[in-house]
């Protein structure tokens, strides 16, 4: 409750909404029968939630409200969650709005005559089998590990959907005309963003799959640490668009991104990073830029005292959050008292990512506000790993820069205690708070959030 209560009163007050316009819905019908009210019941609630489910994906509108007083009660972080639930809320009333008609159309005279005779069914039934194969092609499997073109291009139907929906729906109008046009103001505006052309300047492949593709920067285009943006490749695929977080800071002429190959795009990106390697008679690459969007990241520099917890590709979003919060730090022009930054990785050769970035702020930070605490959980067997913490020990104690990462860190082997290290860092600063920011494994997040909930810690995790 502490980590979600915005999250939690919103879910509360749309479900009142919903449950009150399902009862007057149905009311409204109960000289018809219980299958007629279950009917127009799911039918008003469905007016709302139709509304509803394209306000998460506005994110124009919502980074903009990240700037806002009334951001703390908006559950921002969770808009793609939302955007979710509202959806697969959807199927549920739509396959219940059809029950309800088809079986009392079945008791008052066949359902067959109604199908065919009333203009309403077969616009009603064409948005129930576009509702169904959106959501079938939105499942996780789909859409991460299988063809990602399908979630895609089925999700583009939703202009059919709405079209439908306002032939169909009677008082859907009403509900839908304010949310319809802030979105299309909303694509217009971001319309401008999708029809220039960018260079990429730059294409690497690094260790774990991970590929840096730098983009020369739009003169137009401002963001701020920790945004992310989408990225459309018409030599991978000529339509879709994928998001993924900006790495570099504010202010650099190139625009950096550090991808993981793990779905169908991704690996081919790498296909090509490989094919382009040491061959520079390629003609240059060309892409389009779409944002950037605000995240949850945009809070830490609201936090006295951050703790930012990246696994593997995870500190992506932190790389231009570490640098620019030491520059504000030796500046002065921040609240920022102390960062402790976690970073996890299976190997040793995944700290090149972003090594340099680290030793560089290492030589900058000349307050000490960041702490690193850096771990290679990959290690095999207690003996080993202790005998390597032996070594290391050894090594530190000498002036040795870390063998793993070349900081003056010393590199941890094997997983974390989060409890104990949490506990440690909030007992440090009490009573003043400790906020927790995590990006990486969901596994690994929803592990440290039931860490931070037993120890009323608040936990925002990014999600785009």
């Amino acid at each position: 409750m502490q980590n979600r209560q915005v999250l939690v009163v919103f879910i509360v007050m749309t479900l009142s909404i919903g449950a009150a316009l399902f009862v007057r819905g149905a009311i409204g019908f109960r000289a018809y029968g219980y299958w007629m009210m279950l009917a127009h019941g799911c039918g008003a609630a469905l007016n709302f939630a139709g509304a509803l489910v394209i306000i998460p994906v506005m994110r124009r509108l919502l980074s903009w409200l990240r700037g806002t007083v009334i951001a703390r009660w908006l559950p921002l972080d969770d808009a793609i969650t939302l955007h979710r639930a509202v959806g697969f809320g959807i199927v549920f009333l739509g396959v219940a709005h059809t029950f309800g008609h088809l079986m009392y159309r079945h008791s008052v005279g066949g359902v067959f005559p109604w199908l065919t005779h009333y203009k309403f069914a077969l616009s009603g039934l064409s948005v129930l089998a576009i509702t169904l194969l959106m959501a079938s092609f939105a499942l996780p499997f789909v859409r991460k590990h299988s063809r990602f073109e399908w979630f895609y291009f089925t999700h583009s139907s939703y202009l059919l959907w709405f079209a439908l929906m306002l032939a169909h729906g009677r008082h859907f109008y009403a509900w839908a005309a304010l949310p319809v046009l802030a979105y299309a103001i909303e694509r217009a505006l971001r319309w401008r963003r999708h029809s220039q052309e960018v260079e990429i300047v730059d294409l690497a492949g690094l260790s774990s799959g991970v590929s840096r593709v730098a983009i020369r920067c739009p003169p137009d285009f401002r963001h701020l640490a920790g945004d992310y943006a989408f990225l459309r490749i018409p030599a991978l695929a000529r339509y879709e668009w994928h998001p993924f977080t900006i790495s570099s800071a504010p202010g650099r002429p190139n625009i950096t991104f550090h991808i993981r190959s793990e779905g169908d795009w991704t690996k081919a990106l790498r296909r090509l990073v490989d094919l382009r390697r040491g061959n520079v008679t390629q003609p240059p690459l060309i892409a389009y830029l779409d944002g950037p969007f605000g995240s949850s990241n945009t809070q830490i520099f609201k936090s006295r005292y951050p703790v930012l917890i990246g696994a593997g590709i995870g500190v992506t979003p932190y790389a231009s959050v570490l640098e620019s919060l030491v520059t504000r730090a030796n500046e002065e022009v921040t609240d920022l008292k102390k960062l402790y930054f976690f970073w996890l990785n299976r190997e040793s050769r995944c700290f090149e990512w972003f090594a340099d970035l680290l030793l560089k702020l290492e030589r900058i930070d000349r307050n000490q506000r960041v702490e690193f605490r850096i771990f290679m959980t990959g290690a095999r067997g207690h003996i080993s790993a202790a005998a390597l913490n032996l070594a290391r020990d050894l090594s530190h104690r000498l002036g040795r820069p870390d063998w793993a990462t070349g900081l003056r860190t010393q590199t941890g082997i094997g997983a974390p205690e989060f409890g104990a290290e949490l506990s440690e860092i909030a007992a440090r600063h009490a009573p003043d708070a400790v906020d927790v920011y995590f990006c990486g494994p969901p596994g690994l997040g929803r592990k440290v959030k039931k860490i931070c909930a037993a120890q009323s810690i608040p936990f925002r995790q990014e999600s785009f």
